[in-house]
């Protein structure tokens, strides 16, 4: 059977890739990502394989980012929210100027990224403490995200197990 493909730069799409799109004007950044997907079946359920390439100049096979989702869509935010982490963990000296500085990166250990979060509660006694409570809002929502995607990967291994009985 043939599975179904996808190539689409996700201009109109808001969320991550558009995220994605503006970070990489920020950084002054040549290209766009391209988001490449391929329909496959996962035991009985069709799912997605998106894979982003992004050209960058210094790297001549470029980068790529992958994710795996039942919707197209779906696996498009979640390969841009992993090429974006790779852009701020590669790119940190514009990452520390830019609207992206509270990004987590690859690597959530990084003494680096551990100093930046740990200096937020004091970001909140400034004048405008928006920006503190915004980056802390998303890093708790990001946080959250991970620890649902883990236990959907642990729920779908037990439901896998559970039929093959």
């Amino acid at each position: 059977m043939e599975s179904a493909r996808c190539v689409s730069y996700c201009e109109e799409e808001g969320g991550f890739p558009m995220l994605l799109r503006e970070t990489l004007q920020w950084f002054k950044l040549a290209g766009r990502p391209k988001y490449r997907g391929r329909m496959f079946l996962d035991g009985e359920e069709h799912k997605w394989l998106v894979g982003i390439h992004l050209e960058v100049t210094h790297d001549p096979k470029g980068w790529w980012s992958t994710a795996v989702a039942y919707e197209f869509r779906d696996a498009c935010h979640m390969a841009a929210r992993e090429m974006l982490r790779v852009l701020s963990s590669t790119y940190r000296s514009l990452s520390r100027t830019s609207p992206m500085m509270f990004f987590p990166p690859v690597n959530k250990n990084t003494p680096r990224w551990v100093q930046r979060v740990s200096d937020l509660p004091r970001m909140k006694t400034a004048e405008d403490p928006t920006v503190a409570y915004l980056a802390l809002y998303l890093h708790a929502l990001d946080d959250e995200h991970d620890k649902l995607t883990l236990l959907y990967r642990k729920l779908e291994a037990r439901y896998r197990a559970s039929e093959s009985l």
